[in-house]
């Protein structure tokens, strides 16, 4: 019987050192701006990635005018919504830290 080893090289070389969440999501933005993103079932909408980026960018520049910073932490604890989207999204656009 023939054993195999994974190889966890190219995932440490992806994950570990250049691949970040929002690294992901810009990607996706530029690959599928007009492709759905997230659905609310509660509102009844879909937002698309570029939309998505548009609220997120209002978010994250709502913190920066709020004086949230680089390194800087936020917590948020929210049920599985539309709004921890953003809570989750925001902040790393501009190097916050969030949990």
């Amino acid at each position: 019987m023939e054993t195999y080893t994974y190889d966890v090289r190219m995932f440490k070389e992806t994950f570990e050192y250049g691949f970040t969440y929002i690294n992901g999501f810009m990607r996706n933005v530029h690959r599928f701006a007009h492709r759905p993103a997230v659905t609310c079932p509660l509102r009844n909408r879909t937002w698309t990635y570029a939309e998505l980026n548009r609220e997120v960018n209002r978010l994250a520049h709502a913190l920066l005018g709020d004086g949230i910073g680089k390194n800087d932490v936020v917590m948020y604890q929210l049920l599985n919504s539309f709004e921890f989207v953003l809570s989750y999204l925001a902040p790393q656009k501009i190097g916050v830290l969030n949990c």
